[in-house]
């Protein structure tokens, strides 16, 4: 039985302005939590910016802090956010076990435990690959949906695989060493 984890981030912004995006992987805990910054154009005018906290075990966002910002400006938005969220966003860092990590995105052909993956998008779903066997990350996929970027926890053995899909962004966590048939 193929086991996945998806965690879905439904965040009002077109498609198109997703090429505008800024994904910052800020830690990870040794227990498959995630904590990440994310930047994007809003559609209707300025910026938005939030953190968020993400259990990639049980598919829950732990912690969100948002804010809009009506400036043109990306690095505005993001110094608002810092400004206003950075210190109680820390604090929930620090009591769910989040190490700074940095941020190193995967090619869809990968290494990790000594072992050669692969990520992709066939037939409406996401599939990771070692060698010949594969399981399935994600199903019912958009057939335009494309994947933004994974990223290697610096602690476990566990990628996170963020996919953009009509109107929303996708936080998929997968452990490399289970699930494959």
């Amino acid at each position: 039985m193929t086991k996945y984890l998806a965690i879905l981030l439904v965040l009002c912004t077109p498609l198109s302005l997703w090429a505008e995006a800024s994904i910052e992987i800020l830690g990870w805990s040794t227990s498959g939590k995630l904590a990440l910054q994310i930047v994007h154009e809003n559609p209707f005018n300025g910026y938005d910016a939030s953190y968020l906290l993400v259990n990639l075990l049980d598919d829950e966002v732990i912690v969100q802090f948002d804010v809009m910002n009506k400036d043109n400006s990306a690095e505005h938005a993001k110094n608002l956010l810092t400004r206003q969220w950075q210190a109680p966003f820390q604090i929930q860092m620090t009591q769910h076990q989040i190490r700074p990590a940095g941020n190193h995105a995967l090619r869809a052909t990968f290494s990790a435990a000594g072992k050669s993956f692969s990520l992709a998008h066939e037939a409406h779903q996401l599939i990771l690959r070692q060698g010949k066997s594969q399981k399935i990350v994600a199903q019912n996929l958009a057939h335009n949906a494309e994947l933004i970027a994974s990223y290697l926890s610096p602690h476990e053995s566990r990628i996170a695989i963020i996919v953009k899909e009509h109107q929303r962004i996708r936080i998929l966590g997968s452990n490399l060493l289970v699930g494959f048939r």
